[in-house]
């Protein structure tokens, strides 16, 4: 069964190539399938030119869904992401 939670971008660029590297960086540690949603479109959280693509701005609404044998560690993973702004320093 997949997890899902809704997680907000608070980092003040958004989710820019850097913090796309880290996400990324960090995902593809876990086997599970990692997905984020911002309106329409959605990318695998392991891709980084997906994750670009996605232009979530500050403000944005990302749904988080993994699925997976790790599922669970993966999202608090992304989780973390998000809380820490995605590793970027402001």
């Amino acid at each position: 069964m997949a997890l899902k939670q809704v997680l907000k971008v608070t980092s003040k660029y958004g989710l820019t190539t850097r913090a796309a590297m880290h996400i990324v960086q960090t995902l593809s540690r876990y086997k599970s399938a990692i997905r984020f949603t911002v309106g329409e479109n959605s990318a695998d959280a392991k891709s980084m030119m997906g994750l670009v693509c996605l232009m979530a701005f500050r403000g944005a609404e990302v749904w988080v869904e993994a699925e997976g044998p790790d599922e669970e560690e993966a999202m608090a993973a992304a989780v973390k992401l998000f809380e820490r702004k995605f590793g970027n320093s402001e």
